[in-house]
């Protein structure tokens, strides 16, 4: 595997190592899950109405639109994910 490429996807473990049989390393090589900005998986967190929705399109392929004004009051064209939340609010 080209460790140039492919590390823009996923990180390994610390010492280096890459363990694909791993459940967490094969959703994230998916892209249908990522890991926060700081580089870390946090399985335990609060899934948000953002973050469901976003996974969810991922799963069934459902790419981002940020066309139009937002369909809710709460989600400013500002927000991280403005364009999955109109998508699947088209859908």
């Amino acid at each position: 595997m080209n460790s140039t490429h492919s590390s823009a996807y996923i990180q390994g473990y610390a010492d280096g190592t890459f363990r694909p049989n791993q459940a967490v390393q094969r959703v994230l090589a998916t892209g249908v899950m990522s890991v926060s900005p700081d580089g870390a998986f946090r399985p335990n967190d609060v899934v948000t109405r953002a973050k469901a929705v976003t996974l969810l399109n991922r799963l069934v392929k459902i790419q981002p639109d940020l066309s139009g004004t937002s369909r809710w009051k709460d989600v400013s064209e500002g927000h991280w994910a403005y364009g999955a939340i109109q998508a699947a609010s088209q859908n």
